[in-house]
């Protein structure tokens, strides 16, 4: 089997799309990931139990990984074809692990 950090996005809500777009937009600007406060601010939620819930959907279908109790550690696994047309990703010793440019 052919190794591809690239996946389809048929099984991801659309909130699950807005958020993945944003974290990786935030890695890509700051070098490291997004706070839940900033995540919930910028999908304009009230609570930041929602963005847990689209986290874990994200960890589910394999888009992300994240330490649980541990601030700003969510490592994006899988970018979308859709992203990856916009972003040029270049690998980086892990095959797990991106950094966008």
């Amino acid at each position: 089997m052919i190794y591809s950090p690239y996946q389809r996005i048929e099984h991801m809500t659309k909130q699950q799309y807005k958020l993945l777009t944003y974290i990786i937009d935030f890695q890509k600007k700051n070098g490291f990931s997004p706070s839940f406060d900033e995540m919930m601010k910028a999908l304009d939620y009230k609570s930041k139990n929602n963005i847990d819930r689209l986290v874990r959907g994200l960890e589910s279908i394999g888009f992300v990984r994240s330490r649980y109790k541990k601030s700003r550690s969510i490592e994006v696994l899988k970018v979308p074809h859709v992203i990856a047309s916009v972003v040029e990703v270049v690998q980086i010793e892990e095959p797990t692990k991106y950094r966008f440019k």
